[in-house]
Order: C-alpha cells, then structure tokens, then sequence
C-alpha cells in the first residue's frame, strides 16, 4: 500500500509478523528497503491489512490474529513507521481468544471447527477508514461482525465504539468516495450488505442486502464518469 503522498509503500505479512516498509521511485516504480526494513508488532498479532490516514499521518494495521489494530506514526520525511498504539477490535465478550498461526495456504479454524475443549480464535480480515479521517471500521470472520472505532482528530489514536452484525465471514468491506455508506461482503454469503453511516457517530443503520453470488470475497468501488 503506497502512502498518500506516492514516495512509500507499506506490505503486511502476516506469517513473518511484520510490516515491511519501502521507498518508491514514481518514476520507475523501483523499490528499495527503507532503514530499517521492517517494523514488528508483538508476537503473534499477524498483521493482515492496512489503511493510511487521510492526512498521511498515520498507518494503521489490522492483524488478522489477535483482531488488534496498530496505529504507526509515519514519518513524513523518512516514511519509517513509528509504533503509536493498539487497540483491539474484538470485545472480551465475544469470548475469542488469539488465533494460532496457520500452516501458508490454511483457513484458520472458525468457532464451529474449533476443538471442544479450545476456544474459538480471532479471524480479523478488512480495514477501511472514511474519506475524513474520523472513523475506521474492520472485520472479524469468526463473529461475523464489523467494528467501529473513532479516530482522535489530533492524535489519530483509536476508541472502540461498537460491533456490527454482518454477512457470514465478512472478507472485504468498502466506503464509497463521499464518505456516506459502507458496503460489506462475506464468503459464506450471496449477499452484500450496504450501511448507511451515522455522519456523527460513525454507527452503522440497518443493512439492505443485495444478490452477489456464492463466496463474495472483497469489494471495489468504480467511480465511472
């Protein structure tokens, strides 16, 4: 993911526990590590995906493992990542606990494949901020459910507000271009669900639903002129 101003670009690897962090060339589209290379949450978060700020401040990560999300200051001069803060996405009561790291190329179990006598695991996917900056919201698979966080406007630092049910195992979630609506698919759904957003709250309202065919994984908005 390129920051805002198009001379960095960020890549979450879940397995390896990191966020890789580049510069790029728009130009010849070449990148090259930055110094340092990298930068780790702690152990087993499982950073999964990211969205930058709209004031190109902040990058923040949702990792897929423990449904956290990590904020990073980002260096507006360097592009280096600089740990702010995390902050879970996942309420206690929702009685997951972290997920076990998968074999590459394995679905992690969900809460009805869990063994017996182990609890149900964290299965985070999508993250998206609105166009102002004020809210962000992410996915978790094994709840069904979409999160809402507020964003300080100063600070950039997250408050979690609330959970949203959602399609089965939401995959991808999108905010259209003027900030009103936010649209949420799930691969064990043939539905998608648009939200109205609450300008002042950030709180989603009930969700018309849409056909979209069996195992809808991510959603794209095409602004066609």
């Amino acid at each position: 993911m390129p920051d805002r101003s198009n001379k960095f670009v960020y890549a979450a690897t879940l397995g390896a526990n990191q966020v890789l962090q580049f510069t790029l060339d728009s130009k010849t589209g070449k990148l090259t590590p930055n110094e340092p290379a990298a930068v780790s949450p702690e152990a087993g978060h499982g950073p999964r995906h990211m969205a930058v700020s709209p004031d190109n401040k902040n990058l923040y990560v949702l990792n897929e493992l423990s449904g956290h999300v990590t904020q990073y200051a980002i260096d507006a001069g360097k592009g280096t990542l600089t740990l702010v803060d995390s902050i879970s996405s996942v309420p206690a009561e929702a009685g997951l606990v972290w997920g076990a790291q998968a074999p590459v190329g394995a679905a992690p179990a969900t809460a009805s494949a869990a063994p017996k006598d182990d609890k149900p695991k964290v299965w985070a996917a999508d993250i998206q901020i609105t166009p102002n900056g004020k809210f962000l919201y992410s996915t978790e698979r094994t709840t069904n459910k979409i999160a809402l966080l507020t964003v300080a406007p100063e600070t950039g630092k997250l408050a979690y507000v609330a959970n949203f049910a959602t399609e089965a195992q939401p995959r991808g979630i999108r905010i259209d271009p003027t900030g009103q609506y936010l649209i949420a698919s799930g691969e064990k759904s043939d539905r998608l669900s648009v939200y109205k957003i609450d300008q002042g709250t950030g709180r989603l309202g009930e969700p018309t639903r849409y056909p979209a065919g069996n195992g809808a994984n991510w959603v794209e908005i095409v602004d066609v002129q």
